[in-house]
Formats: structure tokens, sequence, C-alpha cells
């Protein structure tokens, strides 16, 4: 019996080989054959807009590499790279194994609903308008009221690797519509899905970009961040530095978030206390400074540079600076000219 098992495994193992290599040689030569057009047939339906692609190539054991995506108006990379994995029939899920973006250029807005979603009015340095047709990052439609067409995106990706990315961000849930860019950015991820909010999933990321926001302190300065997220539960726990472009540390943060509730700490040094006009309250009196603009002011023409330690509570999903705390020793200063 010993013996027999001893000629059968290697036979299975060599069957095995020639069916995995036998695999290999197939797909590519269908992705070389048909590719380009499978890759653009698949992606159209998906998000509604028009596809463009450069190639597509085999990239092995069994993955796909596409040059010079873009799909109008939500997004746009120079070098896509996935490696497929086994899909997960049940539940109709997608697996990749690994995606690197290099060079992507990515739009996303939270609507005055709050939902994060992928797209905007305009697309990406295109001239002609684009029928707004968002693509849902977290499912919130009711069961059984969902179509072919509403169907949020659905795939989960084990290993995330984006370089030399940009992300433009509007958030309509404010009074004012807030616009950031994100440039030059590197991120790594891992057990990322896609909707956000699928159960079990805690993302773990390393983030780095430089920062630009028009009327805002810390723009042109670098962002860091890495930790954990919990999209499903609303749980995070990560440490943030914001780094001007000089190499000096401007803020530092710890970030913790438990059942949506959030609480920030951390120290902040601020030199150029210039901070945007809340155009409200100028519409109502321009005459009328505030006193929280008089001290800044005051400080600033003095060439005073604060440092403190502050401290706040938000939302994890709905994040807010309402009300700041200074805690401890707040110090301060003065900027000689040299510097």
């Amino acid at each position: 019996m010993f013996n027999k098992i001893k000629r059968i495994v290697p036979r299975i193992l060599l069957g095995l080989f020639f069916i995995f290599w036998a695999g290999v040689v197939a797909c590519s030569i269908y992705i070389q054959l048909n590719g380009r057009q499978m890759v653009m047939d698949q992606l159209q339906p998906l998000f509604n807009r028009p596809v463009a692609l450069k190639d597509v190539r085999f990239l092995f054991p069994f993955g796909l590499r596409v040059s010079d995506l873009e799909v109008e108006g939500l997004i746009k990379v120079k070098d896509l790279q996935v490696q497929m994995g086994i899909p997960d029939l049940f539940r109709k899920r997608l697996r990749l194994l690994f995606v690197s973006l290099k060079e992507p250029v990515v739009v996303f807005q939270r609507t005055p609903d709050s939902q994060i979603v992928l797209g905007s009015q305009s697309p990406l340095g295109l001239g002609t308008q684009v029928p707004t047709a968002p693509i849902l990052l977290e499912d919130q439609t009711a069961p059984g009221l969902k179509t072919k067409a509403q169907r949020p995106l659905n795939f989960l990706v084990d290993y995330l690797v984006v370089e030399k990315g940009e992300v433009n961000f509007t958030d309509y849930t404010r009074n004012r519509d807030l616009h950031v860019t994100f440039k030059d950015l590197a991120l790594k991820a891992q057990h990322l899905g896609i909707p956000l909010e699928l159960p079990g999933m805690k993302t773990t990321f390393d983030i780095e970009a430089l920062f630009f926001q028009k009327d805002f302190p810390f723009s042109d300065s670098r962002i860091q961040s890495r930790g954990w997220v919990n999209f499903y539960q609303k749980d995070l726990s990560a440490k943030l530095k914001v780094t001007e472009p000089q190499g000096k540390l401007n803020l530092s943060a710890d970030l913790d978030a438990k059942a949506n509730d959030m609480v920030v700490k951390g120290n902040i040094q601020i030199k150029d206390l210039s901070f945007p006009k809340d155009t409200d309250a100028q519409d109502a009196d321009p005459q009328a400074p505030s006193f929280e603009d008089i001290i800044f002011s005051a400080l600033h023409s003095l060439g005073v540079e604060v440092q403190a330690d502050f401290y706040f509570k938000t939302k994890m999903d709905n994040f807010q600076v309402d009300s700041v705390s200074f805690t401890g020793n707040v110090g301060y200063h003065r900027i000689s000219p040299s510097t």
C-alpha cells in the first residue's frame, strides 16, 4: 500500500505541474489576443463611463498589466498591475492578491448625505462635461432594493501599492465646500475591501503625501500616517505627522476611534497663523474682526511661533474640528530674522 502511494503521489504532482503551466500559457495567449477588449468590456458597464487604455499584457502567473488606463471623470493610471486570486463565489466577490498603481489620478467626493463616492462633476483633464455617475465606496443601499446598475463595487485586495499618486477630494457636507488635493502620494495597504464597510475587514495602511488646500496653514506640507482601520465597526488606530517643506515637524497626533467615536490628541507648532476667514461672518459685518483674528494677527505680526498640546473629539465618518482643547503648557518663542 505504501509503495503504491509513493508511485501515485509523484504522478499527481507532475499532473498538477502540467495543468498549472497549461493554464498559464492559455491565459497568456488569451490576454495577448483579447486582453485589451476584455478589460474595456468589463470596465465600461461597471463604471458607466467611457474607458480608454493603451495596451494590456499578461503578468505571470495569473495577472494583467494595463498601460495608460483612463476611466473618464474617475481615474487615470499610468501603469496598473493586478494579480488575480480565487474569487469568493458564494458572496460574488472578486479577490485580488496584489494591485499596483503607478501615477494614478483619482477623484473622490463626500456627498451632502455623507456618502463616500468615486467620481466628480467634471472629468480629469478633459474639456467636456461628464454626467455624474459616482461609484459607491460604501454600501448604503437597502437590501432588496438594489438593481444591477446600483450594485456597488465588490472585491477584496490583499496587498495594495500606490506610487506617485494624486487624489482630489471634495467634501460637500460642510457649509463651505472643502477642496483638498494630495500629490506625490505613496500608499501601502493590506486587507482592503470595496465597499469599505465589509464586515471583518481590518485594513493596515502606511501613507505619505503632499497636502494642498487654499488658505490653510499646513498647505504644501508632507503628511505621513500609519495604522489600521475597520470601516465596518468604525474603529481606528493611527499616528499622523505633518512636516513642512523644510523638514520641520509642524504637527503630530494620535487618532483613535471606537464605534465611530474618535479622539485626537497631539502637538502643534505653527509660525504662519493665517487662517481662512469665515465668509458668513464677513458678510454680516466685514468691519468687525473676531477675538481669534485679533490674537492671531498680533502673534503673527510679532513673528511668534506657537507650540501646544491639543485634544478634540469628533466622529470617524464625519471628521469635524469644531472645538479644540489645549492641554499642558502652551509655549512660544520669537522667530529670529534668519529663519
